[in-house]
C-alpha cells in the first residue's frame, strides 16, 4: 500500500467529505522494516453520549486496522450478552471489552488494495451508524461511563 496514496484518500474522504478532524502521522515500527499511516481523531455519533476516538492503520503491507473507543464499560454477564448481540448482528465491527475496560469496535483487514481503501472505510462508516446497529450500539453506550 503506498501510504501517501492512502493519506490523500483518507483525507478527501475523512477530512473534506464528512468534516471531520483526523490528524495523520507517519510511524516507522521498531521491529520491522515497513512503516505505517495512523489517522487519529475524536468524533461524535448521534445517538450516543460518548465521546468516540477513532484511531487507524494503515502499513505498507496492505493491513488495515481500526478502532472505535467508546468509554469505559463494567464487565458483567448483561454486557457480555450485549456484546454477543452486536457481534451476531455486525458484518464488519467487532465489539469488544478491551483489557483496560474501554469499550471498542474493532475492524482489520489482513490484505487491503489501494483499490479497495474508500470503499472499505465508506462502508465501515456505513455500518458504525447503520439504523440495524444502532440500537444495538445505543444498548452498550448507554451502559459506558468515563
Amino acid at each position: 500500500m503506498d501510504l501517501e496514496f492512502a493519506k490523500e484518500e483518507l483525507t478527501r474522504f475523512l477530512n473534506e467529505e464528512l468534516e471531520l478532524s483526523f490528524e495523520y502521522d507517519y510511524e516507522h515500527d521498531r521491529d520491522e522494516d515497513e512503516g505505517h499511516l495512523r489517522a487519529a481523531c475524536a468524533i461524535r455519533l448521534d445517538g450516543h453520549d460518548d465521546h468516540v476516538f477513532c484511531d487507524m492503520d494503515v502499513y505498507e503491507n496492505g493491513s488495515f486496522g481500526v478502532d472505535f473507543v467508546f468509554d469505559k464499560l463494567d464487565a458483567s454477564p448483561e454486557v457480555y450478552k450485549l456484546l454477543s448481540d452486536y457481534n451476531s448482528a455486525s458484518v464488519w465491527l467487532t465489539a469488544m471489552l478491551r483489557e483496560d475496560g474501554f469499550l471498542v469496535l474493532r475492524y482489520n483487514v489482513m490484505a487491503l488494495t489501494e483499490e479497495c481503501l474508500d470503499d472499505n472505510v465508506r462502508g465501515l462508516f456505513d455500518e458504525l451508524v447503520s439504523d440495524e446497529l444502532r440500537p444495538l450500539l445505543a444498548a452498550l453506550t448507554a451502559r459506558t461511563h468515563d
